[in-house]
């Protein structure tokens, strides 16, 4: 598969609920565009996910702070983690932690 890309999107917070990371691992080289590095600083990886530094930023789903675009000119196959990061509280929201994948596009030549 070639240039596929595709935006992960609603990376946020709220206390006691759920705290976002995401990391995308593969042996094909990807770039990536982060929507705003105020709230999204990291690089993606399993050691420095893309999660907020702004503790409290709850985002509503269409609001695009919280979006890094994903490009891999090639790729057959790639790993994306995703993790809750909420610790240390002694109650707990529902958990109802979640990231999209969005705008996916690729091109694929058949055999």
């Amino acid at each position: 598969m070639t240039n596929l890309s595709f935006t992960i999107t609603d990376i946020d917070y709220a206390a006691c609920d759920f705290d976002d990371g995401v990391s995308i691992t593969s042996a094909s080289p990807y770039s990536y565009q982060i929507v705003n590095r105020t709230y999204v600083p990291r690089n993606g990886t399993l050691a420095t996910p893309f999660s907020l530094t702004s503790y409290g930023y709850l985002m509503g789903h269409d609001d695009p702070n919280g979006n890094v675009r994903i490009t891999f000119p090639s790729v057959t196959s790639f790993d994306l983690t995703y993790w809750n990061f909420s610790t240390g509280c002694t109650r707990y929201g529902d958990g109802g932690q979640k990231v999209y994948l969005t705008d996916l596009s690729f091109t694929y030549s058949p055999c």
